[in-house]
């Protein structure tokens, strides 16, 4: 049976008569900057969704291929977590029959489980590696404590990596994807996931679908916990992407490892021997069977530990299409005063009044959308001053429609234009504003391509010095067409929080200047405007994203 894609169910999800199952009715698509809130990967899409009557959020899992006895499987789990009684868990309902997408003749499966509003363990460690390494010890506390409980359960995750777990805003844990789950009806079965290389055992493919399968990898995961805790830049040091300090190599030949080293010359703390200890009977055994569970316990930290103010800002997501990489970088909502001061001489009476805008978090790219990249999305090139690296430029606001439409099929994902206010916010910095006159410092010449310096053409993006958020080229290079009409007055009355631009009007706005204009034109709230059907070799554009985590 063929599947719906991720844009026949994103179709589905807002018409009410496509929920066919009762558990369903009410239920609505929460949307951000006027986008559907979705995340997705190989097998599913999941949707944030909202019930009116009682403001209650939900997670819906739609299926984009079909799998042997994934019903079957969802029922036990379904069964099981019913009476598990864990914050670490969160309740399912599998549902046949739920939803009508695409050209089938009969509605299709989903699951349906509470939203749970987080971060990744991964990117949360990550962060406070770099913000707030005191607190890195309750994290690794707090791990423990879950991985204890989990291992003397009667059921297993299956795929226990950071991903798969959750930190709520109050730093509690959370563990959400449960397609690998093990429970006691399922023994004998052939595992359905085979767990992740840079946490399994490296034997995991030869080993028993059972209650021990976390054993290794929870221990493991608590190790290097543990490990950064006490010396946080092990995670630079040794970390990547996909794990946190051991790889797949270092469990087939730990006498070769990197990390060992380390492990040893910080095993004059207690906690490190312990459980570097269990680690090796997890990796020689596979199991802890013959552990007491409380072994895997780390004493609390002796500090008191305030609630952090800024606990969910994200961090950058890279993207790559048919082989180009480019980067997205978090923006924190807030307020800002948009527009110039009354005073400011050199600014054009539509940059007036001087307005607080407050605006939802959001990403927006590290660059200006690139040639190679424009290339490997609609296949040719329109620019006037050729070069891989140098934005693209001689695209129209509509030929920028189609490119995101584009994007958008090869993705999964919502890119946009950023709205005029987005972008302003962004180029100053955001929260992180230091107050600039062009978007990363005073001096033109340090951050931008213009007029004085350009030599009449473009330039490679990120050769100047990036702003605050580390975002390049806002002022100059190419000027960036931005999702608003043009209003000259419409500062007057704009609304407040995540204004989206006039409703009508002929023209769209452009941002940031470029190498053509002068310093006057680079200004932060400067703005500027065209037909969205004319091409120039100074008009380019940059993306946004909504912020699907927030």
């Amino acid at each position: 049976m063929e599947y719906p894609s991720i844009n026949e169910y994103k179709d589905s999800v807002g018409i009410p008569e496509c929920l066919e199952h009762s558990a369903l009715q009410g239920l609505e698509p929460v949307k951000q900057g006027g986008q559907v809130v979705l995340t997705s990967g190989n097998f599913a899409v999941v949707f944030k969704m909202k019930r009116k009557e009682t403001g209650e959020f939900f997670a819906l899992k739609c299926f984009l291929t079909d799998e042997p006895d994934r019903a079957k499987a969802y029922r036990e789990i379904e069964a099981e977590l019913r009476y598990a009684e864990s914050p670490y868990f969160v309740r399912m309902q599998y549902l046949e029959d739920a939803i009508w997408a695409g050209p089938g003749d009969k509605p299709f499966p989903v699951l349906l489980m509470p939203w749970v509003e987080g971060e990744t363990l991964d990117s949360y460690v990550e962060r406070l590696v770099e913000e707030d390494p005191a607190r890195l010890p309750l994290v690794a506390y707090r791990f423990s404590v879950m991985a204890s409980w989990l291992v003397n359960q009667p059921f297993a995750h299956g795929d226990i990596k950071p991903d798969n777990i959750l930190v709520r805003k109050d730093g509690t844990m959370v563990l959400v994807d449960y397609d690998g789950l093990y429970v006691p009806s399922m023994q004998g079965w052939p595992a359905r996931e085979a767990g992740t290389s840079a946490f399994r055992h490296p034997k995991r493919d030869q080993m028993p679908f059972d209650e021990q399968i976390d054993d290794f990898p929870l221990v493991s995961i608590a190790l290097s916990l543990l490990l950064i805790a006490h010396k946080p830049s092990l995670l630079s040091d040794y970390g990547a992407k996909d794990r946190l300090l051991f790889t797949e190599n270092d469990y087939r030949n730990l006498a070769q490892s990197r990390v060992l080293p380390e492990v040893v010359a910080l095993s004059h703390h207690a906690d490190v021997q312990r459980m570097y200890g269990l680690f090796l009977i997890a990796l020689s055994e596979g199991h802890l069977q013959r552990c007491e569970n409380r072994l895997l316990l780390l004493p609390p930290p002796r500090q008191d530990f305030a609630q952090p103010t800024n606990i969910f800002r994200t961090l950058p997501r890279e993207f790559c299409v048919n082989g180009v990489s480019f980067r997205m970088i978090p923006v924190e909502g807030g307020s800002y005063m948009m527009g110039a001061a009354d005073d400011d001489s050199e600014a054009q009476d539509w940059e007036k009044p001087c307005h607080k805008v407050t605006l939802d978090s959001y990403y927006m790219a590290e660059t200006q959308v690139t040639q190679a990249l424009w290339e490997a999305v609609m296949g040719y090139n329109p620019s006037k001053f050729k070069g891989a690296n140098r934005p693209v430029e001689c695209v129209t606001w509509n030929d920028c429609q189609k490119f995101l439409m584009k994007l958008n099929a090869l993705t999964g994902m919502q890119f946009c234009l950023p709205t005029e206010a987005q972008w302003e916010y962004a180029a100053r910095g955001g929260k992180r504003s230091k107050g600039y006159k062009y978007a990363g410092g005073n001096n033109l010449d340090s951050v931008a391509w213009w007029s004085g310096n350009s030599n009449d053409e473009t330039h490679d993006v990120k050769k100047k010095q990036p702003n605050e958020l580390g975002l390049y080229d806002m002022s100059g290079n190419v000027n960036e067409w931005c999702n608003d009409r043009f209003d000259e007055n419409c500062y007057a009355n704009s609304p407040e929080h995540n204004p989206q631009g006039p409703g009508s009007g002929c023209n769209r706005v452009l941002r940031g200047g470029s190498w053509y204009f002068d310093a006057r034109d680079c200004r932060l709230s400067c703005r500027n405007y065209d037909a969205p059907d004319v091409r120039y070799c100074n008009c380019g554009l940059r993306l946004a994203l909504p912020n699907l985590q927030c």
